[in-house]
């Protein structure tokens, strides 16, 4: 999947939803760098919320939990429809 051209290519600011008809194998490349993207944005969210910083409100780390449980799930989702697509 992501050693395909296509998927090379990608460029950060892609359409995922413009006029031209896609492929499988484009929908699958763009959910999969969408996918990549939230896995990097959660990483760095747990590593703020592991140092815990003393500057942060304890509303505003509550918040990041909650924000962190919900791109979880998001990821997951991606992940499922990306096996989908490919027929898993």
């Amino acid at each position: 999947m992501g050693d395909t051209p296509e998927c090379a290519e990608m460029p950060k600011n892609v359409c995922l939803f413009g006029k031209q008809k896609r492929t499988n194998d484009g929908v699958i490349c763009e959910i999969a760098y969408e996918r990549r993207e939230v896995a990097n944005n959660l990483e760095k969210l747990k590593i703020a919320i592991a140092e815990n910083p003393d500057f942060i409100s304890e509303n505003q780390k509550e918040l990041w939990k909650k924000q962190a449980a919900a791109m979880e799930e998001y990821k997951r989702i991606l992940g499922e429809r990306i096996k989908d697509l490919i027929g898993e």
